[in-house]
């Protein structure tokens, strides 16, 4: 069976924005974990959630531009898979991590959506979530 990953915001904005850290490229690591699903490797989900947040995060137009051409490829190639919140989800999230309750609702939608793991550059904001889905950075998987 093929698997099915959840990428958090924060991956998309290193890919759209492309970041780098004082070592390293991270757009190279979004760039690849993208062309990976693009070619058949795993499947993506997209949350409600995620595309709030990065709604949220970008204010250029080329920048929405850029998302929504990977989202269109994605999505071309049958690489993705959509899920939504519901009231209990939020409430489920808001009880598992108060301090991150936007973080655990992508693992509590990423397990939804039957993803082996999350994808993130913030493992610490998901330390009261880990006990739901593995997670990991994008250049461990």
């Amino acid at each position: 069976m093929e698997e099915t990953i959840y990428i958090d915001t924060n991956v998309y904005l290193d890919y759209i924005w492309r970041r780098k850290d004082s070592i390293r490229d991270l757009y190279e690591f979004a760039f690849q974990l993208f062309r990976r699903a693009l070619n058949g490797e795993f499947k993506i989900v997209i949350s409600d959630w995620l595309l709030y947040e990065l709604k949220k995060a970008i204010k250029k137009e080329i920048d929405t531009e850029r998302l929504n051409r990977l989202i269109t490829d994605l999505k071309d190639k049958g690489r993705i898979i959509t899920v939504s919140k519901s009231k209990d989800d939020w409430k489920k999230a808001k009880e598992i991590s108060p301090e991150h309750p936007d973080d655990a609702l992508h693992a509590i939608l990423a397990k939804k959506a039957n993803a082996v793991c999350v994808i993130t550059r913030n493992l610490s904001h998901y330390a009261d979530a880990s006990s739901i889905i593995d997670v990991k950075c994008p250049e461990n998987i």
